[in-house]
């Protein structure tokens, strides 16, 4: 049987995401992301890695994105560039030129932005409205999971107002 060659034909066996909300001393929100992603690549000579396109803007203006480091899931750092690619930033994650990514891999990046929150005028309030793993990927996830942190001094100022919504671009599925 022949082998594909198609770099897109891997899964994405777990896409886990971690956002720490904050506010500096000018009062504008921060945010840092732990991404948590683990690929499972065929075991032929297809696939150097991973490509993840991370937002630059945010409502129209730049969350000066910082990629603080990628490594994989022992914390031992994976090669990396970037380019920016209009609103997005794409982190290119690859063995050097000649290697190729077997099996089970997994890609921890961790980054930070700012000015990540809007006002909502249907709600009257500034909301952290994120959408977490994109919707540009062509490969299938087998679970994607996120966990929001908001430390003690933001805490009050939340409304209890949530919601989580999953499916394609634009879905009401909560």
């Amino acid at each position: 049987a022949a082998q594909s060659a198609d770099v897109d034909d891997f899964a994405i066996e777990s896409f886990d995401a971690a956002y720490e909300l904050g506010r500096d001393a000018e009062g504008r929100s921060t945010l840092r992301t732990v991404e948590r992603i683990v690929a499972v690549f065929p075991d032929f000579d297809q696939n150097r890695g991973i490509v993840r396109d991370l937002p630059r803007r945010y409502a129209d203006h730049d969350t000066e994105l910082a990629v603080r480091s990628v490594t994989d899931e022992h914390g031992v750092p994976r090669p990396f560039t970037t380019e920016a690619d209009g609103n997005f930033l794409s982190v290119v994650i690859a063995v050097p030129e000649g290697g190729f990514a077997h099996g089970r891999q997994s890609y921890v990046i961790d980054y930070t932005q700012r000015d990540v929150t809007g006002f909502f005028q249907d709600t009257g309030v500034d909301e952290f409205y994120w959408n977490v793993n994109g919707f540009a990927w062509r490969q299938d996830f087998g679970r994607i999971t996120t966990r929001l942190i908001v430390p003690p001094d933001l805490a009050a100022s939340l409304t209890g107002g949530q919601a989580c919504y999953f499916g394609y671009q634009g879905s009401a599925q909560t």
